[in-house]
């Protein structure tokens, strides 16, 4: 069996090919993202640009579930759970964040949802939060 971090690399090269595949429904999951951030801007929590997200997914007519649960197991244990924030027609996992950057670690986060959830493709993305002066 693979080490974790072969898999993972493997996993990240097959996302590449599978971005292709829901090339369509990124393309939109984009298109919808633009409308909240020219509308809100910057400044509010994740979680009310992720139901705005949600609101004009639904407009879409796109099927999606909100605060995916996902279970942690070691050794078949539960030892923990975390919420994807959006997963779009079953296919794309959505995850928004409100930080000024992205960082390493929030990519590694949504490999580690990927892994977890068996899908292909992601949109990862940042509110760009102003720093403030001072």
């Amino acid at each position: 069996m693979p080490s974790r971090k072969n898999r993972v690399r493997l996993r990240f090269r097959s996302l590449r090919a599978d971005w292709q595949k829901h090339e369509l429904l990124t393309q939109k999951i984009i298109g919808i993202f633009y409308p909240i951030y020219n509308e809100l801007g910057h400044g509010f929590l994740e979680n009310v640009y992720q139901k705005s997200f949600a609101v004009l997914v639904r407009e879409q007519a796109l099927n999606y579930c909100a605060q995916m649960p996902i279970k942690i197991f070691y050794h078949n244990v539960d030892v923990g759970e975390y919420f994807a924030d959006l997963v779009v027609e079953s296919a794309v996992l959505v995850e928004l964040k409100a930080v000024s950057a992205l960082e390493s670690a929030h990519e590694k986060q949504v490999l580690n949802y990927l892994l977890l959830i068996s899908k292909s493709a992601c949109y990862l993305t940042s509110v760009r939060v102003r720093k403030s002066a001072g």
